[in-house]
């Protein structure tokens, strides 16, 4: 179920920005199920293929995948073609590349240049050509787009030159290719760490993928390779880092029985498995043996290596930290996701104060109270942003409006029960962090009790998973950090029924009213989509395009400009005027009036009026209560034309008495209390209908 349906404006922006956002900040499995997720969602559309190819390229370096991927994108989406043909700098596209890699080509290049010739132009300025309005977001480093080219072509030459290309040509390139892919994982850990995650496994797909032709490349017994003990360490080494322990400790033996002596990296490689394992007397052991080796060596450089893990200790995964240690990765989190969505929203051009208002907005639209709407508003949300930005853009309409914090949580746990996709897994991590957001261990586990293991353990059907969903989330943190908060005492029966009463029963109301349901010609280029304003009425929308929030500036700037006209005019000329003489009405009010009333209006009124309400519209953030705004405008106003109405008979109010003077005086804080009376009561409610449009 989709409770919000992407526009294709929203198809591109996910394409082209947030997915390589996500595979630039290390999250390339994540990149790739969003993609699909688009394919789903817009089955004719070839731009998802597209960039998909693209991120195949830059960060997984996966030349042969890539082409079909453009393949694809140019079978569904013919327009895109002449991107195409740009990326592979030939007028025939597809075709030129494959006539430029027939196997007499490839054998003949090889022979006369090498590898270096190979890894050079095919693949060159790829990401340099595309457009500036698809890419603008965050891209790798230089280095790591090379290395992602460099192994994506020499994956496209061994593939297309086959048997044509010499065995020691082969083993040369598979080695830069696999050392390409091991530089692309690294830049994707060291990136996770310093967002405070664990790379899992299974989601280092660059790693795997090397670590699978590496196996190959040594397997060969004809070949050089299989007698290279720096080849088998290789494998040791990545495979303990996917934590395939015993394969780990075989492969290290194997380069051991090559280079029995003064090779130390081996003997680290197999006491970090046996660690793995367990085997702690063993790893101790080989540990040792490791730092001995590389002080026979002279290895520097590998000798340092070996004892900063024998300084660290084995088993660092098994490592228990204290409460403090724990707060201080949890706030490392925060701050780390912090800085990303300021960075992400600051990248699209706007500012989180601004998609802050439009959320409070929306949520002043749907009201203080729980109801279903709030999983669509979230929902789309999470749709524009990523679980970071929208995690801070929550935290800060609540200051402006404080029931969108719970509500936007519970909105999770709903979207965190009920979605199993990719917006399933935006809301959990959203969840996750709103959880960790207290920062205090503390506050920490009654938040998780809540909303993780309470709605796991009394509710029913999607909600049973929450608990693992989220503790999945945070294990990716710190596996020490999920047992922390799930070693709590057991729900009592006072609590369940608060879950239930408080949490569940507005969970389980039903889907939100606005739900589209399944519109076959969705996806479809061209076909029309509900009106959004038709389907949400009044509810306004989350994207901060600033359409929504200049609207609303512009209507308080017409409703202080309108309010400071009325109350300006009022104070400079009263009706009483015409009904009381004397010198005291003189002095408040001019004479040029009796002969000029529309000109004197003009100048020292209106003009003066409309400008200082305009300001204070101006100034008034558009979320804001407009009662203050009215009471504000309407009051400054009012003094200004009192003001003005001295500053104009100056002359005339020198040549009065002391008694007059102190009379006109008293006439202008009367007349400032009529004006405050009239704000409240009259100007100010039309003011507020000005501003909300209705």
């Amino acid at each position: 179920m989709r409770y919000y349906h992407r526009t294709e404006q929203d198809l591109l922006d996910t394409a082209y920005w947030r997915c390589h956002r996500d595979a630039g900040t290390g999250r390339i499995p994540l990149a790739l199920s969003r993609l699909e997720d688009l394919r789903d969602e817009f089955p004719r559309s070839g731009h998802p293929s597209y960039a998909e190819g693209l991120i195949r390229i830059r960060w997984l370096g996966q030349g042969v995948d890539a082409i079909s991927c453009f393949e694809r994108a140019a079978e569904r989406e013919p327009a895109l073609m002449p991107d195409i043909e740009l990326r592979f700098g030939g007028p025939d596209g597809l075709n030129a590349v494959r006539r430029q890699l027939d196997p007499e080509t490839i054998s003949s290049e090889m022979e006369g240049n090498g590898p270096a010739r190979l890894a050079g132009d095919f693949w060159k300025g790829l990401a340099d050509r595309v457009p500036s309005d698809r890419l603008t977001g965050e891209v790798a480093a230089e280095g790591e787009i090379e290395a992602g080219e460099v192994a994506a072509h020499i994956e496209t030459v061994l593939r297309a030159g086959g048997q044509a290309v010499p065995s020691e040509t082969r083993a040369k390139l598979v080695r830069k290719r696999v050392e390409c892919l091991r530089a692309l994982d690294a830049n994707a850990e060291q990136r996770l760490r310093l967002q405070g995650e664990i790379p899992l496994p299974e989601d280092r797909l660059a790693l795997r993928q090397a670590l699978a032709e590496l196996l190959q490349l040594v397997a060969d017994e004809t070949g050089a390779s299989h007698y290279d003990a720096e080849l088998w360490n290789f494998a040791a080494a990545w495979s303990y880092l996917l934590e395939q322990y015993d394969a780990a400790i075989e492969y290290a033996e194997r380069a051991l029985l090559l280079r029995p002596t003064r090779y130390c990296l081996p003997w680290l490689n197999k006491a970090l498995a046996l660690s793995g394992l367990r085997r702690d007397q063993e790893a101790g052991v080989a540990l040792r043996r490791a730092i001995t080796e590389g002080e026979a060596s002279g290895d520097a450089e590998h000798l340092a290596q070996v004892r900063n893990v024998a300084a660290r200790g084995l088993g660092i995964d098994r490592t228990v930290l204290s409460q403090s240690q724990l707060e201080t990765l949890v706030q490392q989190v925060i701050h780390g996701a912090g800085d990303l969505a300021h960075r992400e929203i600051s990248a699209h051009g706007g500012r989180l104060e601004s998609v802050a208002s439009s959320l409070a907005a929306r949520a002043q639209a749907i009201g203080p109270h729980w109801h279903p709407r709030w999983v669509t508003a979230l929902a789309e949300l999470l749709s524009f942003y990523s679980p970071e930005a929208a995690t801070f853009v929550t935290i800060a309409a609540a200051r402006m409006y404080p029931p969108a914090l719970e509500n936007t949580t519970l909105a999770a746990v709903h979207l965190c029960a009920s979605e199993t996709g990719i917006v399933g897994r935006d809301a959990t991590r959203f969840l996750t962090l709103g959880i960790l957001g207290t920062q205090r261990l503390p506050a920490m586990k009654q938040m998780y009790r809540q909303l993780v293991l309470g709605v796991s353990e009394v509710g029913s059907g999607p909600f049973t998973a929450v608990r693992e969903r989220v503790g999945a989330e945070i294990a990716r943190i710190n596996p020490q950090l999920r047992k922390e908060l799930e070693a709590q005492a057991p729900l009592d029966s006072d609590e369940r029924r608060e879950i239930r009463d408080q949490i569940l029963s507005k969970l389980e109301s039903g889907p939100p009213p606005e739900f589209w349901g399944d519109d076959p010609s969705h996806g479809e280029k061209g076909a029309r989509k509900p009106d959004r304003q038709g389907v949400r009425g009044d509810v306004p929308s989350t994207k901060d395009t600033g359409e929504a929030t200049h609207v609303a500036r512009i209507r308080c700037m017409v409703a202080g400009a309108f309010v400071g006209v009325v109350m300006s005019s009022f104070a400079f000329a009263p009706l009483l005027k015409f009904f009381v003489g004397g010198g005291s009405m003189r002095a408040v009010v001019p004479p040029e009036l009796r002969s000029s009333l529309v000109v004197a209006l003009v100048m020292w009124a209106i003009i003066p009026g409309a400008t200082w309400g305009f300001l204070v519209g101006a100034f008034t953030p558009p979320n804001r209560q407009v009662g203050p705004l009215s009471s504000l405008a309407g009051a400054l106003s009012g003094l200004c034309g009192v003001c003005c109405a001295w500053a104009s008979q100056w002359q005339r109010v020198r040549q009065l008495q002391s008694g007059p003077i102190a009379e006109a005086m008293l006439m202008s804080v009367g007349l400032l209390l009529v004006i405050a009376f009239l704000v409240t009561q009259t100007v100010g409610p039309a003011a507020e209908r000005l501003i909300r449009g209705k």
